[in-house]
Formats: structure tokens, sequence, C-alpha cells
């Protein structure tokens, strides 16, 4: 009878230590849910909308079917391994070289900005006294052209190519 007692003094111990470690651990969870739910309510506002609830509430609890399907995932991942060596590295390469040929792309973008700066601001230094320099003229010509009977009229004709800016008399 001493020794049945002892046992069951062990196993009651035994129990209680088991009891404290699962309460443990449950405490641990419940820590561990209590950061995510507030990491979520942070992406979601606190205030998910009814699809996001739809989608969580069909998610599956049962940790099995969790772990079958993590596997079959990480078995297809691992199943679009190339069988070509030589075709991954070429795809390799030329993922390297897409990205070299990007990052100049950006520079001359970035040359082509700084240029047409550039020429806007030297064409607004010069551009608003040759509109003066052109209306001076035009004014001039008008008046001259008027004591003698006749009509006419100089401007300045525009273009994107600085080239084919022209004064243009009619």
């Amino acid at each position: 009878m001493k020794r049945s007692l002892a046992e069951r003094q062990t196993a009651y111990s035994s129990f209680q230590e088991a009891v404290k470690r699962l309460d443990a651990l449950v405490e641990s969870h419940r820590q561990r849910v209590k950061q995510l739910l507030a990491a979520a309510k942070a992406v979601t506002g606190g205030n998910p909308d009814a699809r996001l609830q739809e989608e969580f509430t069909a998610l599956t609890e049962d940790v099995d079917e969790l772990r079958q399907d993590a596997f079959q995932l990480r078995a297809e991942a691992e199943g679009i391994a190339c069988a070509n060596p030589r075709v991954l590295q070429e795809f390799q390469e030329r993922q390297k070289k897409i990205a070299d040929m990007e990052a100049r792309l950006k520079d001359k973008d970035e040359e082509v900005a700084t240029r047409q700066e550039r020429i806007q601001e030297l064409h607004d230094q010069w551009y608003p006294d040759l509109k003066r320099t052109v209306k001076k003229i035009d004014q001039t010509f008008q008046s001259n052209f008027r004591d003698i009977g006749c009509a006419g009229e100089v401007s300045l004709a525009e273009h994107a190519d600085y080239d084919k800016f022209a004064v243009q008399i009619k």
C-alpha cells in the first residue's frame, strides 16, 4: 500500500509538472495570437472587410491538412527545377544583362532629363529677349509700311527644333 501511494504521488507530481508546462505553452501561444491579432488589425485598420472575414473563416484549422498542403507546395516548387543546367545558366546570364541594361537605361534617362532641364534654362534666358526684339521690329516695320500706304508684319515662327526658328515677314 505504501508503494502504491508513493507511485501515485510520483504520478501526481508528474501530471502537475505536465500541466504547468502545458499552461506555459498555452500562455505562450496566447501571447503569439495577441501579437498576430495586433498585426492583423494594423494591416486592416482594425476593421476587416467582409471579403477578408470570409477568406479567413474558409481557412482550415486542421494542422495535418495545413502540413500536407505545405508539403505539396514544397514538392511542386522542387519539381520546377531545371533539368538542363546550361539553360539555367543562360537564363541567369540574361537576367544579369537585362539588369545591367535597365541600369544603363535609367542612367541615360537621368542624363536626358538633366540636359532637357539645361536646355529649358537656356531657353528661358534668351527667348523673352528674342520675343521683345521681334515685337519691337514688328512695330517699327508696321509703322514704316503704314507711312508708304502698305501693310506688313514681322513675327517669330517657332518650332520645337531650334534650327527651324525663323523670322517671318508678311
